[in-house]
């Protein structure tokens, strides 16, 4: 009796272990649930895109998954709509994108003024991987001036100070900006400052910061509002064109 019942649990367990082979999915049997082998695979995909500090267009390519990517492969870049470059990687020299967890920047050539973007890894979809929907990235490339933290000291100024005007002209984009011209209008006058700005990398922090000091007396004590313009000359191709322009309003009091 004792060997029937061996008999039976042993046929009973390979059953199980056999279901989880067959059908590679979990198995509940009684209180014991077997769970099932997830397979790694590598997951290719275009981490980003940018222009670098000098103007070379950036590609990001990258593996999240958990398993290197084979040899064989293609990566392809489209610039507004039109195939560009189409590389093999076995010529390329940093294939470290290829590596679980790696990554790679691959730099076709300098970029100019606003473009469309569009790269893909794994173009010919020559490796399996863990998903097959991210290979590819869009993204518009350009820069884009502001002007903003416009501001006078002393604040509160009276007619009898001198006052100074400062701002911050920076580059809100993803790649470096050409040089261009800062239009200032201070109050009533009916000339403005120009104020030449050098070419811009990305970022607040690597602004233009500019001043403009008025003698005391220059202006009168009642309300202002001060115009910056950025870009005035319309010389910067820009992925915005509408936020070139800040408006600042002020009080000088009577002494």
């Amino acid at each position: 009796m004792k060997t029937k019942k061996l008999l039976v649990s042993s046929l009973a367990l390979a059953l199980v272990l056999g279901g989880v082979a067959v059908s590679g999915s979990s198995v509940l049997q009684g209180r014991f649930q077997i769970p099932s082998l997830s397979v790694a695979k590598p997951d290719l995909t275009i981490s980003d895109i940018y222009v670098d500090e000098d103007g070379k267009l950036s590609i990001k390519q990258e593996n999240i998954g958990k398993k290197d990517a084979g040899s064989t492969g293609y990566s392809t870049v489209y610039i507004n709509g039109t195939l560009e470059w189409t590389y093999n990687w076995g010529t390329l020299t940093d294939t470290n994108f290829r590596l679980a967890g790696g990554n790679s920047i691959l730099q076709p050539q300098t970029l100019e003024g606003v473009n469309t973007v569009k790269a893909c890894i794994d173009a010919m979809y020559n490796i399996t991987e863990k998903d097959e929907t991210n290979n590819c990235l869009e993204v518009e490339v350009g820069p884009d001036l502001v002007i903003d933290t416009l501001a006078h000291s002393p604040n509160p100024a009276t007619d009898a100070d001198q006052i100074t005007f400062s701002g911050l002209v920076w580059n809100d984009g993803n790649a470096p900006s050409e040089a261009s011209v800062l239009e200032y209008f201070v109050g009533g006058n009916t000339y403005p400052e120009l104020i030449s700005i050098p070419s811009l990398q990305v970022g607040s922090s690597l602004g233009y910061t500019f001043e403009i000091v008025l003698e005391a007396g220059d202006l009168t004590a009642q309300n202002y509002q001060n115009d910056g313009r950025v870009d005035v000359d319309n010389e910067v191709d820009e992925l915005d064109e509408t936020n070139n322009e800040y408006l600042y309003r002020y009080t000088v009091s009577p002494e």
